[in-house]
């Protein structure tokens, strides 16, 4: 697997408070995983093309940005899965029922169009509002919506603040895998369209962040997510995926951060992060945890960089509790006969 990109960004200024700023972006991503011994082949390729500008003005109070965005893609997945025939020949079977043949390909060109406007607010020395909408159509899916965001910080003194923000957020691109499996070895990227649906989430976050030196903060955030229309290949190691198959849940997740950081002195820096999160998924009026859903998660990292030396010293140590898992619901226990002895075998299971 791999990327290529190239990108182009012309910055021009128009007066003393105003910018206008154009991009021009592509980007391929290309990926196969190939069994020759099992006759498994899987590979994707996915081509971005990516236009985009603001205009940004600048105030005494106030800094206003608006813009545009527009994106097309061009996405190919070739998939090629044979079994032996079972018959001593050296003919094979392809068994997926929605292909007519064992080499399959899927292509998608899904493209978006957006427009934003923002406003950066600061009122006084303590406040720092900051309030933005965003558009979107897609054209593949015929969706349009719109995404408000907004944010505020209030500065309790110079090394005291606290935070708040909230805004709904879209994916329509997204890379399809079954977060169940703890292994997975192919990524397939897709695109909403008539069939898969733009997925959705809501945002709320809280927190706070205080200065305990010239070099030292501590920050805490408090969240919690919604999310609509995730979608989700069966539940299976079949590494074949079909838009008229997937699955798709809605969910909710919540949970604290907490992050002390110390900034380079005297050779010394890390930090220390600390999560507690939650995370469900439901469909059909019934809930689980998904693989990803670790309650706790600390991390320890500190880095030593004598002043004057090439050579640097690092740390990382890891603390967190496991991830769910489905037990086995039982146990059966086949027994062999062997009809030349006219005897049972023991259990195999």
């Amino acid at each position: 697997w791999g990327n290529r990109l190239a990108g182009l960004t012309l910055d021009q200024p128009l007066g003393a408070r105003t910018t206008l700023s154009q991009r021009l972006a592509y980007s391929r991503f290309d990926t196969h995983f190939d069994l020759p011994g099992q006759s498994i082949f899987l590979g994707q390729s996915v081509d971005e093309m990516q236009v985009s500008g603001a205009l940004t003005h600048a105030r005494a109070h106030h800094t206003l940005s608006t813009g545009y965005e527009a994106a097309a893609y061009r996405t190919s997945y070739r998939e090629q899965i044979a079994v032996d025939a079972g018959n001593g020949s050296d003919e094979v079977t392809f068994p997926d029922p929605l292909a007519t043949d064992g080499d399959t390909t899927m292509r998608q060109r899904p493209a978006m169009a957006a427009l934003f406007a923002e406003d950066l607010w600061k009122p006084n020395e303590r406040w720092l509002v900051r309030a933005g909408l965003r558009g979107e159509y897609v054209a593949g899916a015929n969706w349009l919506g719109l995404s408000p965001r907004a944010s505020v910080k209030y500065f309790v003194s110079p090394r005291l603040a606290f935070m708040a923000s909230g805004g709904r957020y879209t994916q329509w691109m997204r890379a399809m895998r079954n977060e169940d499996l703890p292994l997975r070895v192919f990524d397939l990227w897709l695109g909403s369209d008539e069939h898969i649906p733009v997925s959705s989430s809501t945002q709320l976050v809280l927190g706070g962040e205080r200065w305990l030196s010239d070099t030292r903060f501590l920050r805490v955030e408090a969240y919690g997510k919604t999310y609509d229309r995730l979608a989700e290949p069966a539940s299976t190691v079949d590494p074949r995926i079909r838009p008229s198959l997937l699955r798709y849940y809605d969910g909710r997740s919540y949970g604290v951060d907490v992050y002390l950081r110390q900034l380079e002195r005297n050779g010394f820096s890390g930090w220390i992060a600390y999560s507690y999160g939650v995370t469900t998924r439901e469909r059909n009026g019934l809930s689980y945890w998904p693989a990803h859903d670790r309650r706790h998660n600390a991390n320890l990292v500190t880095t030593y960089a004598p002043s004057g030396s090439r050579w640097a010293l690092g740390s990382h140590l890891g603390l967190a509790t496991g991830t769910p898992y489905t037990g086995w619901a039982g146990v059966m226990n086949r027994w062999r006969y062997d009809p030349i002895r006219n005897a049972w075998g023991g259990p195999a299971s």
